[in-house]
């Protein structure tokens, strides 16, 4: 059975046109129209951070962001607050099913990675 509600200024929309496809049931997932670019966590009082954030990015069929979840985060709360802007601010090219833009859900990690220790090395080295 196919129902279907009325939206003030909307027209008709079945109950499958409201709801937000996962990525398993799309013909072609979502995906961000321009490179999301986060920087990288500031060191505070010589503490270095790291760590991930998973994102579940709510995409209306026009390309915009509804709103976003964290799933989960080991990042401090101002860090993953900014990835949650940085994703709430693109637009994205919505996913697609039978050839149709539909409301989707797009699942995003991003990875901090721990900094690397290198080797210190003097600016000029004594004459030897």
């Amino acid at each position: 059975m196919l129902m279907a509600v009325g939206l003030a200024g909307a027209g008709w929309m079945t109950i499958e046109e409201l709801r937000y496809l996962e990525p398993v049931e799309l013909d072609r997932k979502p995906y961000p129209m321009r490179r999301v670019d986060l920087d990288p966590i500031e060191a505070r009082n010589g503490v270095e951070y790291f760590g991930k954030v998973k994102l579940r990015i709510y995409i209306q069929k026009g390309g915009s962001v509804d709103h976003v979840d964290v799933v989960n985060s080991t990042l401090p709360p101002d860090a993953t607050q900014k990835a949650v802007k940085a994703f709430a601010n693109t637009q994205w090219e919505p996913g697609m099913k039978s050839g149709r833009s539909r409301r989707s859900v797009n699942v995003v990690e991003v990875n901090f990675e721990a900094p690397t220790p290198g080797i210190v090395r003097p600016l000029s080295s004594p004459p030897r």
